[in-house]
């Protein structure tokens, strides 16, 4: 057991050469902006949350009718399908078909509109404070 402290000490000093001063600098930031992303996805997750019981709510009642509805029918189906649209840009229904495109001549365009407005205050008002404060805090 003694001699196996006295290897994880060496690889510690091996560590602490120059050589990986930024490799280092590298972890203690990542380590150090984990806290950070933590409260970035709960900040993300909740508005979108919102909307999807928003849409479940109005949408999901035309499911079986199809035009987009049918990718809100409960909410976690919802929140999956806002996700996709918001965070990760993939916005189109199992055809191919953009999905609020199709919400909106179907059912009209107060919904296009909803997620218009949602769609410019995550990315450009939320979005935008996460990297800003992500960035602060791991180069802190």
């Amino acid at each position: 057991r003694i001699l196996r402290l006295v290897r994880i000490t060496r690889l510690v000093r091996l560590c602490r050469l120059e050589v990986f001063c930024d490799l280092m600098v590298m972890v203690k930031g990542a380590i150090g902006g984990f806290k950070t992303l933590f409260w970035a996805v709960i900040l993300i997750s909740l508005p979108l949350y919102a909307f999807a019981i928003g849409l479940r709510e109005t949408l999901g009642v035309f499911a079986e009718e199809g035009h987009g509805a049918e990718l809100f029918v409960n909410v976690a189906e919802s929140f999956f399908t806002l996700f996709r649209c918001t965070v990760v840009g993939e916005c189109t229904d199992h055809s191919g078909q953009p999905i609020f495109a199709l919400v909106s001549n179907e059912y009209g365009w107060g919904y296009g509109f909803a997620f218009c407005i949602v769609e410019l205050l995550m990315t450009f008002g939320l979005f935008n404070v996460i990297v800003a404060i992500f960035i602060e805090n791991v180069l802190a």
